[in-house]
């Protein structure tokens, strides 16, 4: 399962989600060290870090 890169844009298409909402989830997975940012020419993209899928679990 690799984590998928995604825009602002694609993320408020599929989730369903005012640009203001997406925005404000993208910065709290940012704050807490769970979403790498890639810039492309004018693009900005975002992919979830590979740690974030574990979390929460427990062994």
């Amino acid at each position: 399962d690799s984590n998928e890169e995604a825009s602002v844009g694609k993320l408020t298409q599929e989730l369903k989600h005012t640009d203001r909402m997406i925005l404000l989830g993208l910065g709290w997975l940012a704050r807490e060290g769970q979403l790498n940012i890639v810039k492309r020419q004018r693009a900005t993209y975002f992919i979830l870090n590979a740690t974030s899928d574990n979390e929460g679990s427990s062994s």
